[in-house]
């Protein structure tokens, strides 16, 4: 896979973000230098394939969402020879959390600010585990914690799209960067950030 395209979850949240900002429409931005690295090692192999991320996060109590992705994601030792799904059994996934990209410059720096540099480590890494009726099994690692999430995915030829939600809090137990990012945002949240994420994860060949 070209390191200039994305994975997306996978969200993992992550995939995870909360945001906050004045312009909720989306476009490429790059984050600021320091970024953490995701590299592949001497053991793995970058996918050839194509992928997109997309998270969703809520605001107000009427959970208004705020879309975005990442500009940094790798996709891992896929297995090309076989088919979708099969051939992610096993594959690896990095993001570069710093690489957030919400289509608002001064939500983005926040989401470093406040909750991706307040992290254990910036960085989000996963393995899809298992692929079975229409369930994608997904480990995620965050903030020093793992988690095994379902998420639902449906094939299109050469295409496969996954849906799901992680909870920054009960996933992750990442209440101090939630907590610094829900005070820094409050005013624009109305009051309210919600802790869960949705996931919109597109790979294909």
């Amino acid at each position: 896979m070209n390191k200039k395209n994305f994975l997306s979850s996978l969200l993992l949240s992550s995939i995870l973000i909360i945001s906050c900002g004045e312009n909720n429409q989306n476009s490429t931005v790059q984050s600021e230098s320091d970024k953490v690295s995701t590299e592949a090692s001497v053991n793995e192999k970058i996918s050839s394939y194509k992928n997109n991320l997309e998270w969703e996060a809520y605001k107000t109590e009427r959970k208004e969402g705020v879309k975005g992705t990442f500009t940094k994601i790798n996709l891992y030792d896929t297995q090309e020879s076989l088919k979708f799904p099969e051939s992610l059994v096993g594959s690896k996934f990095s993001i570069d959390g710093l690489s957030v990209s919400s289509g608002d410059v001064a939500r983005d720096a926040n989401l470093n600010s406040f909750f991706f540099k307040r992290l254990a480590s910036p960085e989000i890494t996963g393995t899809f585990e298992k692929f079975e009726n229409g369930k994608a099994t997904i480990k995620i690692s965050l903030n020093g914690k793992e988690a095994v999430k379902e998420f639902n995915y449906t094939l299109n030829d050469n295409e496969i799209t996954i849906k799901g939600s992680i909870d920054i809090l009960n996933d992750f137990d990442a209440q101090k960067s939630f907590k610094a990012l829900h005070g820094a945002c409050s005013d624009l949240h109305e009051g309210k950030t919600w802790t869960d994420v949705n996931l919109t994860i597109k790979i294909a060949k």
